[in-house]
């Protein structure tokens, strides 16, 4: 009786550059020398756990060029399944998996420093309620693309959101998590299709209060605190004559930010802050200083005399911290 011939195991080949910089999963397994689906969802980490995809492998074949974009600061790329107005994840032949409260534990957990998601999807109108749950349950902003876009990657390797009528780049929509008031403007101008932060990295959200809208500060914040100090800005109530301000201040250098952008002397705040944000004469300065340095006591005597200066140079006014 002849001997059936000895099953042998495939040798699978891998694209090095492509997984050197996307998780990419191996899509099919061995089993008794036969080579089958491998079960379970597809899960792929990519850009060092800046972004998260599960696409079969069809549409990683289609579309995994897309994980190889240029990341943009604070901000998570994130892939998912879609069918029709729902998300979920893709197993490895692509069907869709609803996502569950079970599948839901499988994302990844965001990293410290995203403060915002970017959904990765075709028409992301279409699953706005979808994305609004996602947003409550990640607590992050989410971004979808318009109907009639879909994401592609730019010739500058950036993902950017395109009608598909014109070719030209369109806004995103931010959806926010429950109970959040969406900030105006957003810190991301998305006009171009693509994801662009203020110069500086930060923004100084203006205070006016009464029927003329009159300037009554100027709040500082970064990315990852907007959210919070532009509801603040929207809610505060500044007693009449005080001009309010948050900045950074380095205090062994004794210079000032508003914006992120190049450092002024202490000395030049009041001017500063009459020329581009309004202070009135005869207002007040308070001052909620963010200090980017450790102080020590003859930080705080040079400061004394710092806010003393300011309080002359704003003729009138009082300086108070």
């Amino acid at each position: 009786m002849p001997l059936a011939p000895p099953r042998t195991c495939g040798i699978r080949y891998e694209s090095r550059p492509l997984r050197a910089a996307v998780g990419v999963p191996a899509w099919f397994a061995q089993d008794r020398g036969q080579i089958r689906p491998a079960p379970g969802p597809s899960l792929i980490g990519f850009r060092d756990s800046a972004g998260f995809a599960s696409m079969g492998a069809a549409d990683f074949l289609e579309h995994g060029h897309l994980l190889e974009s240029q990341g943009e600061p604070r901000l998570f790329d994130l892939r998912l399944r879609r069918d029709g107005r729902s998300l979920g994840l893709a197993d490895h032949q692509g069907r869709f998996l609803p996502l569950s409260a079970e599948l839901r534990r499988l994302l990844p957990d965001l990293p410290p420093d995203a403060d915002e998601v970017r959904l990765m999807v075709d028409d992301g109108a279409e699953v706005m309620a979808a994305a609004a749950a996602l947003a409550t349950a990640l607590w992050r902003p989410v971004w979808v693309t318009p109907g009639g876009a879909e994401v592609v990657r730019s010739a500058g390797d950036r993902l950017m959101a395109r009608d598909r009528r014109s070719g030209q780049g369109v806004a995103w929509v931010q959806v926010m998590p429950e109970g959040w008031q969406a900030p105006v403007p957003p810190w991301y101008d998305t006009t171009s299709g693509m994801f662009e932060a203020p110069p500086g990295n930060a923004v100084a959200l203006r205070l006016q209060r009464g029927p003329d809208d009159a300037a009554c500060g100027a709040l500082m914040a970064r990315h990852e605190d907007y959210s919070e100090f532009a509801e603040v800005a929207r809610r505060i109530q500044v007693s009449a004559g005080v001009f309010l301000v948050r900045l950074e201040i380095h205090s062994q250098d004794r210079v000032f930010s508003l914006d992120g952008l190049a450092p002024h002397p202490l000395n030049e705040l009041p001017g500063i802050l009459r020329e581009q944000y309004g202070l009135g004469a005869g207002q007040d300065i308070t001052l909620v200083p963010v200090y980017t340095a450790g102080l020590i006591h003859d930080d705080w005597v040079q400061l004394a005399d710092d806010y003393d200066a300011i309080a002359r140079a704003a003729a009138g006014s009082e300086a108070r911290c």
